[in-house]
Order: structure tokens, then sequence, then C-alpha cells
């Protein structure tokens, strides 16, 4: 099975995709430079942009409604 990730360095999330355009990309790539594939791993890093509709500091708050 094919790996496709794009790992968030922020918070460490690792999302999984498919995307069969990459993969097409991927190996015309490598059958280019003369490689027939036998499996193939894509890992994308970066930080995620804020949602807008989320607050910024989307840490649990602390209230204080006597739970522990």
């Amino acid at each position: 099975h094919d790996h496709f990730h794009l790992v968030d360095r922020d918070t460490g999330k690792v999302i999984e995709f498919d995307d069969p355009e990459a993969e097409i990309l991927m190996r015309r790539i490598a059958a280019r430079h003369g490689f027939e594939l036998e499996a193939l791993k894509i890992e994308l890093f970066g930080r995620r942009k804020p949602d807008k509709t989320e607050p910024l500091d989307s840490s649990p708050k602390n209230t204080s409604q006597g739970r522990t």
C-alpha cells in the first residue's frame, strides 16, 4: 500500500491521504529514470493555517465547575 502523509510540524499530527494523480506522477518520474517502483511513500511537512472559525488558542480551558 502506498503512503501519502501530511505532517503538522507544530502538533505532530499526521493526516493520511490518497492522491491518484500524485501516484501517477511519481511513477512517471521513476520510469523516466529507469526505475519500476515497488512502493511509494510521500511525506509533506508544514504548518496548518489557523482555521478562522476556531479560536487561535484551542487548548482546553480550565473552568471552575468543581470537576476534576
